[in-house]
């Protein structure tokens, strides 16, 4: 690989060839050279960094067509493979040619900007990058250039062209003297003298940034930090979407190269605004740019890098082998020189540096001048050396502590957290400190000293946390590396004195979660991982562990869901539907602080009932029903809270719609239109292009088919729409929320019902919709005609074949022509071919057999087929869409809109968006429920008050779950004074 070694590893290895007196060799060979102008040209005879080049270039165009997605534009992009994705180089390049092809035929979208590629470095790296760049349609330009070709805007050459500079050193920086000329000797020689300007003359106008430029201490950053923020400040947010560092340089050139990533995950997004990494991708909306930064790239490639290496290293292994066996001489016996490749390569000989590489010990000085270590005590035990240290101020709430204890793991050393002081903020007017005492063992004292150092600078980082570190006089050493907390810690007052700082402790909060399905995951993670018990790390000031209790009847799933977090986490086996488990599970509900009940919703007003007899609140994801409708006396005189409708829609939807529509109110404000969409989508990249239905299955094929069969209504021009189950697939229109997605939306049940819930009485429009890629209606649509969606319809009878079922629908459907052959050629799509078997799915409460197949109905032959070739494979992505759109009236007569949007994608990990809006928004609500901000309003209740949507949307935005809002200025200016 080309990046550059990190100079504290640098360091270590060159230390180590000095006590070894065998010969050292660089894996990339270079023959000593000089090119024009008396600079050094050290060609690779091994040279990994064209690879690397090439994969960081295919890479990066999948994650900018996300990025790009992300801004609402859908590019080709999407639909090009990252690199280990494909079988050989030549399979790459044919992925990259293909979206070529698009570009040149279809376009980028109307309105795109124009996309630019900008390359720095001038070796191996770059050359592989623009090999792979040159097979899509390009111009290449000067950086100069790029600023008019932005200026100019979308136009139809941009639309069907890519642009591509290459950023010399001259690009990057000037010289102090502004006078004076670039002269780049005198650069390589006297660095300090010049300064950056890269992120003022070429990033602004950079769409996509590939860095293979070699960089260390003694230069101008390409881009720092806090250039990247003056980027996101711009209007519109940075122009700049994309970079992809194939340097890999930790906080090297590109600052906001943080962490390696592995090729199979390879994104991260940096947060621009905030000078941080993002909690996930899509989280820091326009803010958000893109990051690349493998640091294995070539082995993407491994066929074709190891090739390279074993050609080019073959030929010169002889001299090596007859040097060892002491052949490698001349007739008269004396010693011949190696090869010059093998001799330009080597580090170390019999112990010492060979002079062109002693900068390093320099270099290492140098940087130890600008970062002394600070001398402690120390103390040594079993070989390793430990430290004791008070850390007080804002650790939890800042997220210090969660920083601080990764630093020690990732700097090689172990810890165990002895006493821990929390003190709550009760109120706004309080700013109490926490305080921890951690047992920390490195293998070295150095290493010991360099971690503390480490600390220290975080703190200075995170100022607002105002942490102190303090090294105490040396206690007990740690009993086992990197051990858990110690029990038994006491509750008295912290002392500050050394050594006699003590703890005060809460009981775990325990959290009943009943369910283990799909969207399960993301609740276990946010309320138990890491949360295991005192002393472990917690995700707020003042907050007590918690222990999950999973209960379900799928006994290897909530095992596998306790498994993810050890000691905080635990599964019971249990059958909810059956009457012989309700004592055991009131008793498991006796047990908590609050129940989550993730359960199909027939289960929730029977668990509700056990909930209220023993006082215990509860959350649920799904609509209220009647049946928990009767229980809001109950519950109120039990004191007893029942949330309802804590998910996505129903719940974010809520929660996010309840934030403007207050807002609006508090400044005179009447809401006269409200509009709210959502859809759970396949990620466009995870669809065939001829996929009939423009979707993909995340949940059941048989409840997708039920919900589009729901009657609506709607008010419309103040006029009530009403549309029967049966023509709610006919009723489909264009939606252009996105623009750069072809989206289409259906009513979605009963919206009237919101002019109460929301207190929006005054409005003339109330739509709530759900989204579909376009035609997906229209094809099923034609399902229905040929009687293939009806739950109840007849049976299939003796069709063994889907020629016969379909010959037979045929003669009984009423269905046009033209909507047969429709559903025909659709289903053909699916794999129902004329001699194709039919299989069936069991509806809830039946099970189909060979015996009874016949009693089967044409829906249940559809939901299998759907199951087959349309369910949501692991490795793909899905996409959440949510939008509201809002038009005020003011007391004064004047109209402003607003809209208010979410888009989630899928993680890389394999959870889906689904998942986690779902998951998340539960497990949010039940830590709403456990900090006791809904005491005071029990009963059957949704997420529509501002004690709940405040903070419960301020924590899904720290998980990644953001709304953005836009519109009108006197309409902004309303919502944000009520945030504030």
């Amino acid at each position: 690989h080309a990046h550059i070694i990190t100079q504290s590893l640098a360091y270590s290895l060159a230390h180590s060839y000095t006590h070894v007196h065998t010969r050292s060799l660089a894996h990339s060979l270079t023959p000593p050279r000089t090119r024009e102008g008396g600079l050094p040209e050290n060609l690779r005879t091994v040279a990994f960094g064209k690879y690397a080049g090439i994969v960081g270039m295919v890479d990066i165009l999948q994650g900018l067509g996300q990025r790009l997605l992300a801004d609402g534009y859908s590019t080709p992009f999407l639909y090009s493979n990252r690199c280990f994705m494909n079988t050989s180089l030549e399979e790459a390049k044919e992925s990259v040619a293909n979206v070529g092809s698009m570009i040149s035929s279809q376009g980028f979208p109307r309105g795109t900007p124009p996309v630019t590629f900008v390359f720095t470095g001038a070796g191996n790296v770059s050359q592989g990058a623009l090999e792979m760049f040159n097979l899509l349609p390009h111009k290449m330009v000067e950086p100069s250039e790029l600023e008019a070709i932005v200026s100019r805007g979308p136009t139809e050459e941009s639309r069907h062209v890519v642009y591509g500079a290459i950023a010399k050193t001259q690009d990057l920086v000037q010289h102090r003297d502004k006078g004076r000329d670039f002269d780049q000797l005198e650069y390589y020689a006297h660095p300090g003298q010049f300064e950056p300007v890269f992120h003022d003359t070429i990033a602004p106008y950079t769409t996509a940034l590939v860095n293979g430029m070699y960089w260390d201490q003694r230069y101008p950053r390409l881009l720092s930090s806090s250039n990247l923020k003056d980027l996101a400040e711009r209007e519109g947010g940075p122009y700049l979407r994309a970079i992809a560092d194939v340097t890999c340089d930790i906080g090297g050139s590109v600052e906001a190269t943080v962490k390696a990533t592995p090729p199979e995950s390879p994104y991260y997004e940096w947060n621009a605004s905030e000078g941080e990494e993002a909690p996930a991708l899509n989280a820091a909306g326009r803010s958000g740019i893109l990051m690349s930064t493998v640091d294995i790239l070539p082995s993407s490639l491994p066929k074709e890098a190891s090739t390279h290496f074993g050609d080019a290293l073959m030929s010169l292994l002889p001299p090596l082998v007859h040097e060892a066996e002491g052949t490698h001489c001349t007739p008269e016996g004396s010693q011949l020189p190696l090869p010059a490749e093998l001799d330009g390569a080597c580090i170390a000989e019999g112990g010492e540096l060979r002079d062109e590489f002693r900068y390093i010990f320099d270099l290492h000085a140098a940087n130890e001048l600008k970062n002394p270590s600070s001398a402690t005590s120390s103390a040594a035990v079993d070989g390793r050396a430990h430290r004791v240290l008070l850390l007080q101020g804002h650790l939890f709430d800042s997220g210090f502590i969660n920083q601080a204890l990764d630093l020690i793991e990732t700097r090689g050393g172990h810890f165990e957290v002895r006493d821990v002081f929390v003190a709550p903020n009760l109120d706004q007017g309080t700013t109490r400190t926490s305080q921890l005492v951690v047992n920390m063992s490195a293998e070295q004292a150095t290493l010991a000293e360099e971690i503390i150092e480490g600390l220290n600078a975080l703190a200075k980082l995170m100022a607002k946390a105002e942490v102190t570190i303090e090294t105490l006089d040396y206690a007990d050493p740690i009993s086992t590396p990197g051990g858990g907390p110690t029990s038994g810690i006491t509750g008295a007052e912290p002392g500050l004195a050394s050594g006699s700082v003590s703890v005060t402790s809460n009981e775990p909060q325990r959290v009943l979660l009943l369910g283990a399905g799909m969207v399960t995951a993301p609740t276990v993670d946010f309320l138990a991982v890491d949360r295991g018990s005192v002393g472990t790390r917690c995700k707020g000031e003042g907050k007590a562990p918690r222990h999950v209790t999973i209960v379900s009847h799928l006994e290897k799933e909530a095992a596998a869901l306790a498994a993810r977090a050890p000691g905080a986490a635990s599964a019971v086996h249990l059958d909810v539907s059956s009457s012989s488990a309700h004592e055991q599970l009131s008793a498991c509900v006796a047990d908590s602080d609050v129940v989550i009940s993730l359960l199909p919703a027939a289960f929730h007003p029977m668990v509700a009932d056990h909930c209220i007899k023993n006082k215990v609140n509860l959350v649920t994801s799904s609509y209220v029903s009647d049946e928990m409708k009767a229980l809001d006396a109950q519950a109120k005189a039990a004191g007893v809270t029942l949330m309802n409708e804590a998910g996505l829609d129903p719940g974010m939807d809520h929660m996010s719609a309840m934030k403007v529509i207050d807002a609006m109110k508090e400044r005179g404000g009447t809401i006269k239109s409200f509009s709210s969409v959502c859809g759970g989508l396949a990620s466009p990249d995870a669809l065939e292009a001829d996929n009939p239905l423009q979707y993909k299955f995340s949940w059941s094929p048989r409840g997708v088919i039920s919900a589009a069969q729901n009657a609506s209504r709607f008010l419309e021009n103040g006029a009530e729409v009403n549309i029967p189950g049966s023509g709610l697939l006919s009723s489909a229109r264009p939606f252009t929320g996105w623009p750069s997605l072809n989206l289409e939306v259906l009513p979605n049940r009963d919206s009237l019902i919101y002019e109460e819930l929301y207190g929006i009485g005054d409005a003339d429009d109330v739509f709530r919709g759900t989204l579909r890629y376009r035609d997906w209606a229209d094809v099923m649509h034609s399902f229905q005609e040929f009687g293939l969606l009806d739950m109840s319809g007849a049976p299939i009878g003796d069709a063994k074949q889907w020629g016969e079922l379909l010959d037979a629908q045929a003669q009984s459907s009423s269905a046009s022509a033209e909507k047969v052959a429709q559903a025909r050629a659709a289903l053909h799509w699916l794999g129902a071919e004329a001699d194709a078997a039919i299989t069936v799915d069991s509806p809830p409460g039946v099970t189909y057999t060979e015996a009874n197949m016949h009693e089967a109905r044409p829906v249940d032959a559809l939901v299998s087929l759907l199951q087959k070739k349309l369910m949501l494979e692991s490795h793909e992505r899905d996409l959440v869409l949510m939008q509201h759109d809002f038009e005020i009236e003011w007391e004064d007569k004047t109209r402003s809109s607003l809209k208010s949007s979410m888009m989630l994608f899928g993680s890389e990990d394999g959870t889906t968006a689904m998942a986690r809006t779902v998951g998340l928004t539960a497990a949010v609500a039940a830590e709403i429920t456990l900090e006791g901000r809904l005491k005071h309003i029990p009963g059957v209740l949704t997420p529509t008050m501002p004690e709940f949507y405040m903070p419960g949307l301020d924590k899904l935005a720290a998980e990644g779950l953001i709304f953005e809002d836009s519109g009108c200025e006197r309409a902004m200016a309303a919502l944000h004074a009520y945030e504030k």
